[in-house]
């Protein structure tokens, strides 16, 4: 007779009180309550979007930093004739975006981090294909200067984190086997290896901090795999629901994290918090590579693609929580 340690690998733990931290269809005895209890799914409540205020300079491939009442969008690319990188950088106040100072080195497809008035820039490309770029700027909230260059030049790498404690991963550059997993850290000043993906990918999802951070999505071919990383090492946890390459996100750290767009272009936003991945309240426009900044709770998405968008998008109050039934 086949036991549940047979088919799960696992034996049911005997708690004296239900776990914090669930994972769909896990099973516990409550030995307080004498229950058997599992969980079921999971919930997401008090989600939504709403229009903010339209970019000065519609783009996509564009880098966002800060939050939705003090946001930065900077870099990207204008589809037109032929593809044209831009240095524009743009401030929101939460209603409306104003100039800024622009990037000393034109680019799209780069990645950023850090907040308004300390926001921090690397890689991207510049001149169609090519360019894999390995300079950093930094933002002090009216114009940008020269940091460190990253140790291995690339474009479209996930990055987060902030001007001091910055995070670079993934991206397209050569040799591509080695940037396409390559991490690195930044720690104001200059640029030092970390621990590599478990799985190469550009045009990668990001969010969080240099020490909690998690990489979503991607692709080469598109993605389902996520990874955590902790500040030394990478490890693969629940994928998301769908592969799709060019995620934006949020999050202040690796169990709280929004994710939206994505290119197929898409309406999807999707909620993590450390264990699973939750369906929220979609976008009102579909697009991808989008420029955001924010937490999981409060962000901006600006820009994107298909075509340079203008459009700015809110998300606010987003709750998600697993469900758990009894059974006698």
């Amino acid at each position: 007779m086949a036991t549940y340690k047979g088919i799960q690998g696992f034996a049911i733990q005997d708690l004296s009180s239900d776990p914090t931290t669930l994972i769909t269809g896990q099973v516990w005895y409550n030995s307080t309550s004498n229950l058997f209890r599992v969980t079921t799914g999971t919930t997401v409540s008090n989600a939504a979007w709403a229009t903010g205020g339209n970019l000065n300079t519609g783009r996509q491939q564009v880098a966002g930093a800060g939050t939705q009442t003090a946001g930065l969008a900077f870099g990207g690319n204008i589809p037109g004739a032929g593809t044209t990188q831009t240095n524009v950088t743009e401030e929101y106040n939460g209603s409306s975006w104003t100039n800024g100072g622009n990037l000393t080195t034109a680019r799209n497809f780069l990645a950023g981090g850090g907040t308004q008035t300390a926001g921090l820039g690397f890689g991207g490309q510049n001149g169609g294909s090519g360019g894999y770029l390995a300079a950093t700027e930094e933002y002090n909230g009216s114009s940008w200067t020269n940091g460190g260059n990253l140790g291995t030049g690339r474009y479209a790498p996930g990055g987060c984190g902030t001007q001091t404690a910055g995070l670079c991963f993934g991206g397209f550059g050569p040799p591509e086997p080695v940037a396409a997993v390559a991490t690195e850290e930044y720690n104001g000043s200059s640029w030092t290896n970390g621990g590599n993906l478990n799985v190469g990918r550009r045009r990668t999802g990001a969010a969080g901090i240099q020490t909690s951070a998690l990489c979503f999505g991607g692709m080469n071919p598109n993605k389902d795999e996520v990874e955590e990383y902790n500040g030394t090492s990478w490890t693969a946890v629940s994928a998301l629901p769908s592969a799709k390459q060019m995620y934006s996100g949020a999050g202040a750290d690796n169990t709280s994290v929004v994710a939206f767009a994505g290119e197929p272009q898409s309406t999807v936003t999707l909620l993590y918090n450390g264990t699973a991945w939750a369906t929220t309240a979609s976008m009102g426009s579909q697009r991808y590579a989008t420029g955001a900044g924010g937490t999981s709770v409060s962000c901006f998405a600006a820009g994107g693609g298909p075509g340079a968008k203008t459009n700015t998008e809110e998300f606010t109050g987003a709750v998600i929580a697993q469900e758990t039934i009894a059974t006698s």
